[in-house]
């Protein structure tokens, strides 16, 4: 795939997610089975306006051209992907989301295999 294609299904997942955290937290963290209170309604709209952010970012990077500056979102991008998956296998197997967290393993998963794929490759040209 791409890096310009992995970057914008990235932002697009990215935006979803900080919106739905943003406006709908309640309904979103019951989907996935989290119980809620001020706490974690206060926590979701945080990590929504992380998640709004990062895919601003990353629509941003879309349109990159010095190799320096895509390497270092790659980077970036791949260790947020592998820290989020193993956060996320902990949430689903120690009980704090239901099955639907494996949807967010899968995630984590899908985007760290293809940063990592790219960190590996040689740089593709803009």
């Amino acid at each position: 795939m791409k890096l310009t294609t992995l970057l914008t299904l990235g932002a697009v997942v990215a935006l979803a997610y900080g919106l739905c955290l943003l406006v709908l937290p309640l309904n979103l963290l019951s989907l996935y089975g989290i119980t809620t209170g001020a706490a974690q309604l206060f926590l979701a709209r945080l990590l929504g306006a992380a998640c709004g952010v990062m895919g601003l970012l990353l629509w941003s990077a879309r349109s990159f051209t010095e190799v320096a500056a895509r390497r270092a979102f790659v980077s970036a991008f791949l260790v947020y992907n592998v820290a989020g998956l193993v956060v996320s296998i902990l949430g689903v197997t120690g009980g704090v989301m239901n099955a639907v967290g494996w949807s967010t393993v899968a995630i984590h998963a899908f985007f760290g295999i293809g940063f990592a794929a790219h960190q590996l490759r040689k740089p593709e040209p803009a």
